[in-house]
């Protein structure tokens, strides 16, 4: 039996954390905003699923039960007949693995909670849940003016998943039309959100650039993780011009059920996992310092990759969220910004 870990300094100083219906609204009503552009993520998967095969019912049960874009895309390339399910859980397993270290940085807070508390704190772990609700987590404890509730967690991964699953219904069931929509800067929007949350503290952004950041480019939710070790940064997908269907059309609906389950069971794996591990050790306050550096170090590893594997395109965008995150102390005018320069460098640069 895993027994729970020890209360940290963070918590002996602060409330207790809770899971309530405040903290969900409150939540919720932080990430709208930010939910509002996985809307065309949704819909960029959605069009390409159907057109690997899959039926639109599928490609929306799939949305809603994995709820991980990044691995989701990047299946629809193993995608054939018959179906590789092994492969497809290996490929899921690689992208989501950054889910661990999410989990095993709340694994303080989540571990204090009751056990029916966990399991429902974590199934709607993504990275931008995850950035917005752990600032307010650690500073609940000093006086900082945070808030040691998880349901800010839980309401903002349902705001993202909400837009997510009716993104992807409006791509499977609409198709095409809209063509490339990097050209309005959507494919940055993540990565200016998480570049202004790493800005809104600047005061630990020397920590954040040390070595630990540095292997997690490897797997960051911007990136399709490859056998032979390296990666590369997927451009969002434009959507297909026409009903063409994939070499997966001859599936039966049973194995395309199954994939989906196995992807669904393992990404649920790695987002209940981590606090888990976390508690089989003692929470001393040098863990708690590299945890906090840890997840530092996964923020700044998503923006690192963007930027490197991109341009002076990216660069700029991500440049820009953060210097108005600096100004305005606004996560969403920060994102705005910089998803505004990139399509304006797109519309001025091509």
């Amino acid at each position: 039996m895993v027994r729970d870990v020890e209360a940290t300094p963070a918590q002996q100083a602060g409330p207790a954390p809770v899971l309530d219906g405040r903290g969900l609204r409150a939540g919720f009503t932080r990430l709208a905003p930010v939910a509002v552009f996985a809307l065309p993520f949704g819909l960029a998967f959605g069009a390409a699923a159907v057109e690997r095969g899959l039926l639109p019912l599928q490609a929306l049960i799939m949305s809603a039960t994995v709820f991980a874009g990044a691995a989701q895309f990047a299946v629809l390339d193993l995608w054939s007949h018959p179906l590789p399910l092994f492969s497809i859980a290996l490929t899921v397993l690689a992208v989501n693995a950054r889910h661990l270290l999410l989990g095993a940085a709340l694994a303080p807070w989540i571990n204090a909670l009751p056990w029916p508390r966990r399991l429902l704190a974590l199934p709607l772990l993504s990275d931008a849940n995850f950035a917005d609700s752990y600032r307010s987590l650690r500073d609940s404890g000093d006086d900082g003016g945070g808030d040691a509730n998880l349901g800010i967690l839980v309401g903002g991964g349902l705001a993202l998943w909400l837009a997510w699953t009716a993104g992807t219904a409006m791509g499977a069931y609409a198709g095409s039309g809209l063509g490339d929509l990097s050209r309005f800067g959507i494919d940055l929007v993540m990565a200016c959100f998480f570049a202004a949350v790493a800005a809104g503290d600047l005061k630990t952004l020397p920590a954040l650039l040390p070595p630990p950041s540095r292997p997690l480019l490897r797997c960051s939710p911007w990136m399709s993780c490859r056998w032979d070790g390296t990666s590369s940064l997927p451009p969002l997908p434009a959507l297909p011009s026409g009903p063409l269907r994939g070499d997966c059309a001859l599936a039966d609906s049973l194995s395309i059920f199954l994939a989906i389950a196995v992807m669904a069971l393992t990404t649920l794996a790695t987002r209940l996992l981590g606090p888990v591990v976390v508690s089989r050790f003692k929470m001393t306050r040098a863990l708690e310092h590299f945890l906090t550096a840890l997840c530092s170090s996964v923020i700044v590893a998503i923006v690192a990759t963007v930027v490197a594997q991109g341009g002076w395109r990216e660069a700029a965008a991500v440049a820009v969220a953060a210097g108005v995150m600096v100004i305005t102390r606004s996560a969403v005018w920060a994102m705005l910004a910089g998803a505004g320069c990139a399509a304006l460098w797109r519309a001025a640069l091509g």
